[in-house]
């Protein structure tokens, strides 16, 4: 039986072996593919905590907390936006936009990167 068993697993053609190579390989990946999942579910906490932080701080900080609140939402699902790609997805106005940015900012949260006074990048 553990012949047959062998035979089939490694078929008829291999050396025992080339079996176990095979065997090895399969576990080192999938030790990659267990490691990578637990780290990209760490990061994913990490992210999902550091969103509520930056909420809560939000909060505390301004008087304008709807607005700041919606550019922060956003932020999350588009990391790079300019303040006319902001107004147009979240139908703030132009002084919102450029005030919702600014407060982020202050804050940290956000950064700009492109070093421009217009169609600047956060």
């Amino acid at each position: 039986m553990h012949d047959r068993l062998l035979q089939r697993g490694r078929g008829a053609n291999k050396n025992p072996g080339q079996f176990r190579c095979s065997q090895n390989w399969l576990e080192f990946f999938l030790e990659g593919v267990a490691i990578t999942a637990n780290n990209a579910y760490d990061s994913t906490i990490r992210i999902i905590s550091l969103f509520r932080t930056d909420r809560e701080r939000i909060v505390v900080v301004s008087d304008q907390t709807n607005s700041i609140i919606r550019m922060h939402e956003l932020m999350q699902t588009h990391p790079f936006m300019n303040a006319a790609q902001a107004r147009e997805k979240i139908g703030l106005s132009a002084p919102s936009v450029n005030k919702a940015f600014e407060i982020l900012e202050k804050l940290g949260i956000v950064r700009e990167i492109t070093g421009k006074q217009r169609g600047r990048v956060s």
